[in-house]
């Protein structure tokens, strides 16, 4: 399988789609599993891959690796550097080259799914708010690691809940409560205090999405991942539990890590493409 190059294009595909179209033409219903690889191709920094890996050297700029800062104890041993890092982070993501609409995957996937009037949800681990940004309802999102557009009080947070960022760029975020630092709502790993009430909406919401599934025809729901990669697997497992749980054919983009050995064995239709690569081709053929 020849294997794409590094950057995007709306133009050249190496995959066959017909296998994909035939799956996404039926189905009714589409549950969107979205990865880092739908942000890095509007531009968004991606932590773990390579040149793209997000923000540059870390270390000499705040005395800490990616993966450090992405560990929630810093948070109580360096507060204020977590803070001044995240507001960093923050700002790259809201300045991130935004292509216009025919060059961006989210905009292509909306098109698509609006014009094919399928009944769909979104799971993400992305936490940049691009879906929302995009225009996708709030009512049919799963944020499963939080988003940057919403934090959480450091010293109580739990009983001081979520509430809006305000914009790092301007001001540092304080709880609202009781004037603290606060942090972004986001799961960082080993995180016991991440609070989960924005997530547990959203999970409702999601539950009564599934409520049809197990009596629907097969092949009435089709699972669409998209950009999803191997470093975190919280999102190829749901695609996984989601599929085993249903019987859900799954289309998967992604141009390095379409595999798991798991392709043939879930009826999978990989598709070796970057993310706006292969949603401009198969949205030219579905219509």
């Amino acid at each position: 399988m020849p294997v794409p190059s590094a950057q995007p294009t709306a133009s050249v595909l190496h995959t066959p789609l017909a296998p994909s179209r035939a799956l996404l033409a039926r189905a009714h219903r589409i549950i969107v599993i979205a990865g880092a690889g739908m942000s890095a191709d509007i531009g968004t920094p991606v932590y773990w891959t390579g040149d793209n890996a997000a923000y540059g050297d870390t270390v000499s700029h705040y005395g800490h690796t990616n993966l450090e800062h992405s560990c929630a104890p810093l948070w109580l041993e360096e507060p204020d550097q977590q803070a001044a890092f995240f507001r960093e982070t923050w700002r790259e993501m809201r300045e991130s080259e935004k292509p216009a609409r025919p060059a961006d995957p989210y905009f292509v996937l909306q098109d698509w799914l609006d014009a094919a009037a399928k009944d769909y949800f979104v799971l993400t681990s992305n936490v940049d708010t691009a879906f929302t940004d995009h225009g996708f309802p709030a009512e049919k999102l799963l944020e499963i690691h939080g988003a940057y557009d919403r934090s959480q009080c450091l010293a109580e947070p739990e009983a001081h809940g979520v509430f809006p960022t305000v914009d790092p760029g301007l001001a540092t975020t304080v709880c609202p409560t009781c004037g603290s630092l606060a942090r972004p709502n986001v799961l960082f790993f080993d995180d016991y205090w991440f609070n989960n009430a924005a997530n547990e909406l959203q999970e409702e919401d999601f539950l009564d999405y599934q409520r049809h599934l197990a009596a629907e025809d097969a092949g009435s729901t089709v699972i669409l991942e998209v950009g999803v990669g191997l470093t975190v697997m919280n999102l190829r497992n749901l695609t996984w539990d989601l599929h085993s749980r249903y019987d859900l054919p799954i289309v998967r983009i992604n141009p390095f890590h379409v595999g798991r050995g798991d392709d043939v064995s879930a009826g999978t239709a990989p598709i070796y493409e970057h993310q706006l690569t292969a949603l401009v081709g198969l949205r030219a053929l579905l219509g």
